[in-house]
C-alpha cells in the first residue's frame, strides 16, 4: 500500500514496488528451510497434488468459488475450493449451516496457558480458541459471520475494568453465543447480547441499580445508549435502502432522544450474575472468588427484583408499566427495538460491509433489509436468511461488479493472517496451535475481541480525509487502522509467518508443500496464488511481476523451490490484489 496515497489501497489493483522489494529482502531467510527438505520429498508431494490444474485451465467456477470463500470464510484452501465448485454457491452455503459448530470455549480450555495466573496468558487462551476455529474449523461460514457480529456487538477483553480476560471461559462462551445465533433469529441474538455477563461487565449494566430520588442516583445509561446507537437502530431514521430520511430542511432525523435512553436504562436495572437458585450475587463477586461458580460468569444474567426500577419505562413511543416487572419490561423493550424499521437496513448494511463490500448499492441494502423484515415465511429477523441474502445477492456474485473500482473492501489484518494459514493448509502440530497474544495488538491494529472501544476497530462510515474516497463520498472503514505503522507491521508479519511457517503457529512440517510443489512452473504457481489469495482478479501487471520474481531464482540452486514459494507468497500478500478483497 502506498503511504502517500491511502486511497490506492481501496481502489487500485497492483503491486506496490517499495513494499514488494522490502518484503522480498525480508523473506530471503526462507531459503534456510530448504536445507531440511529433500528433492525427493518435494517430488512426492507433487504427485500427491496431481489434482492441481495446469496454468490457464482453472475455470470461472474456480474463480467464483474463491471469491465466495473470501467473503464467506476465513480464506480458501484446496478442499474448500473443490467443495464450492462441486456443490455450487447456494448448496455450499446450505451445507455450511449444517456443519457442527466449533466450540471456542472447548478450544480455549485446551490452551497450555490456561493455568497461568496472568490476564495476558488468559487472553492468549481466548485467542488460541478463536484463531483455531477460524483457521481449522469446518464451520467456516458460521465462524466468519461470528467475526462480523463481534465487530457490531463489541466487547473488549483487556480494555475493561476488571479485565474480562480473568474469565476466559466466559469470554469464549460470548463468542460461542454469537456463533450459535448466527443462523438464528435476531431477537434471540439481541437478548443473548443484552443478558450475557461479559457484555454486562463491559457496558456496565450488570448490577445496574434503580434510581434513588433521595441521593439523585440514576440508572447507568451506558448499555441502553449503545444498544440503540450501535447494536440495533443507529442515530438517524433510515429508508429501507439504508439512506437517511430527511426533514423539510434536508437534515437527517434522529431516531431516538436522550429521554428514550433514560427510559430504556431503567429496563436494564436489577440484572446481575445467576449463581444458582436462591443465591444472591448481585454485589458479592469477583474473579478471584472460588465460591462463585464458574457457570455464573457465562449464564445469562438474572433479575434481582429489589434492585429493579419501580418506575414506568418510556422509550421509542411506548410505555412499559412498572407493574409488569423487570423480565416483562426486558421482553417488551427488546420486542419494540427489533420491530423498529431501522434494524434491517442498519444491521444488513454492516453485514454486507463486513463480508462483501464497503460501499453497497442502496438496492443491495434494500434487498437484504427486505429479507430481514420477512424471510418469505412471515418471519422477521431470520439471520440465516439475511446472511444468505448478503452472499447470494447479484451484487455480491456478479464478477463484472467485482471489477469496479468502487466495489470491494480493504482486507483487515485478521483475515489476511487466516487467509495465509488456510492457503498453506497449516495444521496443528504436536502441541496444538500456539498463537501469540500480541499478533494484532502490537502493530497490525487488530486482534479478536480487542477493539479499543465499543465503536469497533473502525466505524462503518469512516472515510479517509483528503482522498478520492472522501471526494466521492465513499467509505473505507478498515482504512481507519491503516497507516505507516500497520503497513510496515504487515510486511514484518509476512516475514515472520514465512520464516516460521513450521511452528508459528506450531504447525506440521511441510506446511508450504502445495506452493513448493508448483514452484518449478512459475505460471502454475502464479495461477495458484491468484486463485487462493485474489479470487483470480490479479492485474496483468501483478501477475507479470510475480512471475518474473519467481523465475529469477534458478531451479538449479539449492532450495530453489522453497525460495520461489516464499517469494511468491510474500509478494502476493503485499500486493493490493490481495489486500483488497473483491
Amino acid at each position: 500500500m502506498s503511504h502517500s496515497n491511502p486511497n490506492r489501497a481501496a481502489t487500485a489493483r497492483g503491486l506496490p514496488l517499495a513494499c514488494a522489494l522490502a518484503v522480498l529482502g525480508l523473506v530471503a531467510t526462507v531459503t534456510a528451510q530448504a536445507q531440511s527438505q529433500t528433492q525427493a520429498q518435494t517430488q512426492g508431494h507433487n504427485t500427491a497434488l496431481g489434482a492441481l490444474s495446469p496454468p490457464g485451465s482453472q475455470s470461472t467456477a474456480a474463480a467464483e468459488a474463491s471469491r465466495l470463500l473470501h467473503q464467506a470464510s476465513f480464506g480458501p484452501n484446496a478442499a474448500s475450493l473443490a467443495e464450492v465448485q462441486r456443490l455450487g454457491s447456494k448448496a455450499w452455503i446450505a451445507a455450511q449451516w449444517n456443519q457442527p459448530r466449533s466450540s471456542v470455549r472447548a478450544l480455549q480450555a485446551q490452551s497450555w496457558n490456561l493455568r497461568g495466573n496472568d490476564p495476558y496468558n488468559r487472553y492468549l487462551d481466548i485467542h488460541t480458541g478463536i484463531w483455531t476455529a477460524a483457521i481449522d474449523g469446518r464451520d467456516q461460514l458460521r465462524q466468519r459471520v461470528t467475526w462480523g457480529l463481534s465487530q457490531i456487538f463489541v466487547i473488549n477483553v483487556l480494555n475493561s475494568d476488571p479485565p474480562l480476560s480473568w474469565a476466559p471461559e466466559a469470554v469464549a462462551d460470548w463468542w460461542d453465543m454469537l456463533a450459535a445465533n448466527a443462523d438464528g433469529n435476531f431477537r434471540t441474538l439481541i437478548e443473548g447480547v443484552a443478558r450475557h455477563p461479559m457484555m454486562g461487565l463491559y457496558l456496565s449494566h450488570l448490577a445496574n441499580q434503580k434510581e434513588d430520588p433521595d441521593t439523585g442516583r440514576l440508572p447507568d445509561q451506558n448499555f441502553a445508549r449503545e444498544l440503540l446507537q450501535l447494536f440495533t437502530i443507529g442515530l438517524f431514521e433510515l429508508n429501507p435502502d439504508g439512506t437517511p430520511k430527511r426533514n423539510a430542511q434536508g437534515q437527517p432525523i434522529e431516531s431516538y432522544t436522550g429521554a428514550d435512553v433514560a427510559g430504556l436504562a431503567k429496563v436494564f436495572t436489577g440484572w446481575s450474575f445467576d449463581a444458582g437458585p436462591g443465591v444472591d450475587r448481585f454485589w458479592s463477586w469477583n474473579f478471584y472468588d472460588n465460591t462463585m461458580p464458574a457457570s455464573a460468569f457465562r449464564a445469562p444474567m438474572r433479575l434481582y427484583p429489589e434492585h429493579h426500577s419501580p418506575s414506568d419505562k418510556q422509550f421509542l413511543g411506548i410505555t412499559v408499566p412498572a407493574a409488569l416487572g423487570g423480565e416483562a419490561a426486558l421482553t417488551a423493550a427488546l420486542d419494540r427495538i427489533v420491530a423498529h424499521p431501522n434494524v434491517g437496513p442498519f444491521i444488513g448494511r454492516q453485514l454486507i460491509q463486513r463480508m462483501v463490500t464497503s460501499n453497497p448499492d442502496p438496492g443491495y441494502v434494500a434487498r437484504v433489509a427486505a429479507v430481514f423484515a420477512n424471510n418469505g415465511s412471515g418471519v422477521r429477523g431470520d439471520m440465516k436468511a439475511v446472511i444468505n441474502a448478503v452472499l447470494l445477492d447479484p451484487e455480491a456474485r456478479n464478477r463484472t461488479t467485482a471489477s469496479l473500482a468502487t466495489f470491494g473492501r480493504l482486507k483487515e489484518p485478521v483475515l489476511r493472517v487466516t487467509n495465509f494459514y488456510r492457503a498453506i493448509e497449516a495444521r496443528p502440530g504436536q502441541y496444538g496451535w500456539n498463537f501469540w497474544w500480541n499478533w494484532g495488538d502490537d502493530g497490525l491494529g487488530q486482534a479478536p475481541l480487542s477493539s479499543p472501544s465499543v465503536f469497533n476497530y473502525y466505524r462503518p462510515g469512516f472515510s479517509p480525509a483528503g482522498t478520492s474516497i472522501a471526494a466521492k463520498r465513499l467509505v473505507a472503514p478498515e482504512m481507519q487502522i491503516t497507516n505507516e505503522v500497520t503497513t510496515i507491521a504487515w510486511a514484518q508479519q509476512v516475514r515472520d509467518m514465512l520464516r516460521y511457517a513450521d511452528n508459528y503457529p506450531a504447525a506440521t512440517p511441510l506446511a508450504l508443500s502445495r506452493q513448493v510443489a508448483l514452484a518449478g512452473d512459475p505460471d502454475a504457481l502464479v495461477e495458484h496464488l491468484d486463485t487462493v489469495f485474489a479470487g483470480r482478479l490479479m492485474s496483468p501487471r501483478t501477475r507479470g511481476l510475480l512471475r518474473e520474481a519467481i523465475a529469477s531464482v534458478p531451479m538449479t540452486e539449492p532450495g530453489a523451490a522453497w525460495r520461489r514459494a516464499g517469494i511468491g507468497l510474500a509478494l502476493t500478500m503485499s500486493s493490493t490484489d490481495f489486500l483488497v478483497q473483491k
